[in-house]
């Protein structure tokens, strides 16, 4: 009895391993297809993203840093920063740029609510993208990564494709800008989506300086490698490519 009772509770430590990978890892398909690296005939092509934006006075500065190395970008925007400036979305846009859905909320335990809401966070987010410049966005990241399968079915419903990343600034808390150097500068390589953040999970505000500062050496680090950055357009055969010959319009 005692080798079946623990023979079950390793079971399940197991199962429950297993799950937990497949909800939290940011590469695991196990709940929803998704894509984390870039594929490109050309092997120097990576991805920049910056997460939970529009934030004034922040988001302005990144995209003066990017123009300033004529280097495009998605930005995966949170519906209700979106909503409040949606000049801000414009200015993405007019910058070459492209926008992604980031949710509505970016609510931290929105992993256990079902389609329905998970149906209703993207289609808000979409509808306020497309108020501000004319067109929905191809991409959704969940929020923090997290996957269910009803986000993937949400995802899939909406006609959106589900993109993660391979590389991270880990600046979605309290960091510093030597820190985030420390983990991008010299370590971002061909084929990577590198994950930023250009603002905070709403009612969870935090210095975004620190990214701002950091920004520019690692954009001189990728070009001292080598390396293109590139948007991200719609996935064909479940793939992800480059976009450079191209802008959103």
């Amino acid at each position: 009895m005692i080798l079946e009772a623990a023979s079950i509770t390793l079971g399940v430590a197991a199962t429950a391993a297993v799950l937990a990978r497949g909800a939290f890892h940011p590469r695991s398909r196990m709940f929803c297809p998704l894509v984390s690296r870039l594929h490109s005939s050309e092997d120097s092509h990576i991805a920049l993203t910056f997460d939970d934006g529009p934030t004034p006075n922040v988001t302005e500065r990144v995209l003066e840093i990017l123009e300033g190395h004529d280097m495009p970008a998605t930005f995966f925007v949170i519906g209700r920063h979106a909503v409040q400036h949606p000049d801000l979305i414009r200015r993405i846009r007019d910058g070459g740029h492209d926008l992604g859905n980031h949710s509505y909320c970016h609510h931290r335990h929105g992993l256990f609510r079902q389609g329905r809401y998970w149906r209703d966070q993207i289609r808000r987010t979409d509808d306020v993208i497309a108020h501000a410049i004319g067109y929905r966005p191809a991409w959704f990241r969940p929020p923090m990564g997290f996957k269910s399968p009803a986000i993937g079915s949400a995802a899939r419903e909406t006609g959106h494709g589900i993109v993660t990343w391979t590389r991270r600034a880990y600046d979605g808390h309290h960091t510093s800008s030597d820190a985030i150097e420390k983990r991008l500068v010299g370590r971002i390589e061909p084929g990577d989506i590198v994950l930023m953040h250009d603002g905070f999970e709403p009612g969870r505000p935090r210095d975004l300086l620190p990214l701002v500062d950091a920004l520019p050496r690692v954009l001189e680090s990728i070009r001292q490698k080598g390396l293109q950055p590139s948007l991200l357009q719609a996935p064909s055969a479940g793939r992800i490519v480059r976009r450079s010959d191209e802008r959103a319009t």
